[in-house]
């Protein structure tokens, strides 16, 4: 690339020395000995000696024989095989960059004979990046530690790590009288202090929550999400006592994926002492800061949730079997108690013993449960007055589906009601001897009766009320006719077994709803 000077007919050679004067750029014409036969007036205004002349001198020479930092190392070489423009930057003695553009100005049959060399001065650009470069990598570091680490340490070790990150890149990174880091909980609503270095005591204990105009600046960013600069703590009628002295505060939120989840706020005992530029870092790091509060908090609940995973596989591998050896015992004890020898009058009573540990077993099945944490099927309905209605209800479920009758307690425990299950329509009946339910959820079909059957021993000889039982259909053809004989014994309430997980609740929600008289309750089927 040749940089070519055409003469323009209404300039003068005059002329055009103003106007490369008055440019911002400094400008050397160099030979191919790289020594300078002119310059422009920025040029020597930067790089000529008190005594003697630019003209002649060698041009690294005049700069003071500068670090060349790339990318390229040997600039009029690259220009002169090139023929095109080259551009690298020129670390000076004191401690100033520059970008420095070499192009052929003149070229000979075999070489360059002159070069065009241009300076600017990019000192302030490249050390905004290099600082939000630095940010950056601070940021990285919070998510850098190995998962087998991390997996090791407890919750408090986990944030006295996070907290010992943040305190470095303070020392490195900012310059901060005093810092404040809260993190939003969402179960109470409030802004829990994280980390606190340089605040007062009463700052340290004062417990705020996201608002607009009752918790300072700091509860008016988790409200809103927005950056705020403070540049006098005395004229701020939002400002709320944090540091001693302090003059001046930045506050930035800590947001992920749209949402607030606290707050990063740092003061100063300086008036209006941060800028725009400052808060637009803060704001780069704080990204960073919530990737890693989120990173440790679902790592904890992964851990949480990976150990009630394995309490719920045990709970639902034991309490199927356990209702079953409790229906056979409430059997073998009604058999006992009908016999007229004399002989079992010891198996009497290692039943009823066994019978009243099969009850206490049930019990500590069902406070199990309880425990659990709610699983998604449980999530996606709301825990709201008409649900409260489930708990502490005693529930029979008879079904020979051994998958249906685990999702259904799985379903119906969470929500507080005691469930019993068994899986043959004679088990069934024995249970209703033997306990009160205020449900009754029969499958279509059972494995010793049809369903039919069961509701009518169940309506006619136990006295239980169609109006709370629920049977649960399913797809295909009925050849015993089962929905039709319970909706001619007045079972109203039906429901799928293909959409058990959309169709339970709110089937057994209505069913034990309070209803007027002569009032049906509705089915879902």
């Amino acid at each position: 690339m040749h940089y070519t000077i055409c003469h323009h007919p209404k300039l003068t050679v005059d002329d055009l020395q103003r106007i490369l004067n008055g440019i911002d750029t400094a400008i050397a014409v160099v030979d191919k000995h790289k020594r300078i036969e002119w310059a422009n007036a920025r040029f020597r205004q930067w790089f000529e000696p008190p005594e003697g002349t630019l003209e002649g001198a060698f041009f690294y020479k005049v700069l003071g024989d500068p670090r060349i930092e790339g990318p390229v190392f040997a600039p009029f070489q690259e220009a002169a095989a090139c023929d095109t423009a080259v551009r690298t930057t020129l670390l000076l003695a004191d401690g100033r960059r520059v970008q420095l553009q070499v192009g052929v100005l003149d070229r000979d049959e075999w070489c360059p004979t002159r070069y065009l060399a241009s300076l600017q001065d990019v000192t302030a650009e490249l050390s905004l990046s290099e600082r939000i470069e630095r940010i950056y990598r601070a940021g990285a570091e919070l998510t850098a530690i190995r998962p087998d680490y991390l997996v090791s340490m407890t919750p408090e070790e986990r944030l006295a790590w996070v907290e010992a990150c943040i305190r470095d890149h303070l020392k490195g990174l900012f310059n901060f009288d005093a810092v404040e880091i809260r993190r939003l909980d969402r179960r109470t609503g409030e802004l829990v202090q994280l980390l606190s270095i340089g605040m007062s005591r009463e700052a340290e204990a004062r417990s705020l929550r996201p608002s607009l105009d009752q918790a300072g600046i700091t509860g008016y960013v988790a409200a809103t999400g927005n950056t705020y600069i403070c540049e006098d703590t005395l004229l701020d009628p939002r400002y709320l006592p944090g540091a001693d002295g302090a003059r001046s505060s930045l506050t930035v939120p800590l947001v992920f994926e749209n949402e607030v989840i606290g707050t990063f706020n740092v003061e100063s005992r300086c008036r209006a002492a941060f800028s725009q530029e400052d808060a637009r870092f803060l704001q780069i790091y704080c990204r960073e800061l919530a990737r890693a509060l989120v990173m440790l908090d679902l790592l904890e609940a992964q851990r949480y949730l990976a150990g009630a995973c394995k309490v719920e596989e045990i709970h639902n591998r034991i309490a199927d079997p356990v209702d079953e050896i409790y229906s056979e015992l409430i059997r073998l004890q009604q058999a006992c108690k009908s016999s007229t020898l004399e002989g079992p009058r010891d198996l009497k009573a290692t039943l009823d013993l066994l019978v009243k540990h099969a009850e206490a077993l049930k019990k500590a099945v069902w406070d199990i449960g309880q425990e659990l944490p709610p699983a998604m099927a449980v999530l996606s309905t709301p825990l709201d007055q008409e649900v409260s209605a489930l708990a502490g209800k005693h529930i029979l479920v008879v079904a020979k589906d051994p998958q249906a009758r685990i999702q259904m307690r799985q379903i119906l425990q969470r929500l507080g009601a005691v469930v019993s299950a068994v899986r043959t329509g004679q088990g069934g009946l024995l249970m209703l001897d033997h306990e009160t339910y205020d449900l009754l959820i029969v499958e279509l079909h059972l494995p010793d009766m049809e369903s039919k059957e069961f509701i009518q021993q169940a309506i006619e000889s136990k006295g239980f009320s169609p109006h709370r039982l629920l049977l649960m259909s399913e797809y295909g053809y009925d050849p015993h006719h089962n929905l039709v004989a319970a909706r001619n014994l007045g079972v109203q309430g039906v429901f799928l077994k293909e959409k058990l997980s959309d169709q339970l609740i709110s089937n057994c929600l209505n069913v034990l709803a309070p209803r007027r008289v002569g009032q049906r309750p509705m089915s879902s089927s």
